[in-house]
Order: structure tokens, then sequence, then C-alpha cells
């Protein structure tokens, strides 16, 4: 486990990775609050890479939204930012950084009132990068 958070019914969104049959993947988990477990969704990797989710966040709507870094081509690693139904943990969208073919690692996500996104995290050369993402529902 990586991070958790809470929406504003008491669910808990865990995310962080997972390795089944070899291969690590995103692996975000939500529970009730009475701690029953609500659905897990995971994105996998081929096998030899890595993917973690390293943080979550959800909107005003309750809907979680996990950054992290996943392989998308090539063997290095991106932002991975993930927008998940709520009810049923399918994926809504994926979007990937990847400053030019070098490792990127994301590590925080916010979510302000109007519905943008906010990501950050290391670079190659140990740059920091912060993306807004503008979501149109």
């Amino acid at each position: 486990m990586s991070n958790l958070i809470h929406d504003e019914y008491g669910n808990i969104y865990v995310t962080g990775y997972e390795i089944l049959l070899g291969t690590y993947g995103y692996c975000t988990v939500k529970y009730s609050a009475a701690g029953n477990k609500e659905w897990q969704s995971r994105v996998s990797t081929p096998p030899g890479y890595a993917a973690e989710g390293t943080n979550v966040a959800v909107d005003g709507c309750n809907a979680p939204y996990v950054i992290g870094h996943l392989p998308n081509t090539g063997s290095n690693n991106n932002y991975g930012i993930i927008n998940y139904d709520a009810i049923n943990g399918d994926t809504l969208w994926l979007v990937w950084y990847d400053s030019l073919g070098n490792n990127d690692n994301g590590h925080f996500i916010q979510i302000d009132q109007s519905g943008c996104v906010y990501v950050a995290g290391q670079s190659a050369f140990d740059d920091i990068v912060t993306i807004k993402y503008l979501l149109f529902v």
C-alpha cells in the first residue's frame, strides 16, 4: 500500500502495487464505510516492468484518481494518471506523461473544486514536473 483516502461517505480508497504471476501492476481497492471490499482494479504491466500507484485523491463526485509510475512504451516509467468509476472501479480514463523517453515518477495528485486535476512528481535528471489537467465532463 502506498496511500489511502476516504470520501465524504466514509468509503476508503487504497492504492499501491500488486504482484500477480510475476508482473507488477497498479492496484486500487475501494472499501465501504463498513470495511467491505467493493471493488479492486488493476493495471498490469508486461513481465519485467514495474508499476505502482503512489497517491490517490477523490473529486467532488467521490470518484477516485490515482497517480504513480507506469510503463507506457519502451522500458521507462511515466506518470500514469487514472480516473476510476466510484461505483464499479472501471477505468474512465488513463493518461501518461513522458519526458522524452526518460523515467518519470508521479507522486502527488490533487483535485480542485472546479474539477481540475493537478499532478506532480519527479522527471528525468531530478526535475520536478507539475501538470494541470482541465476536465470537461
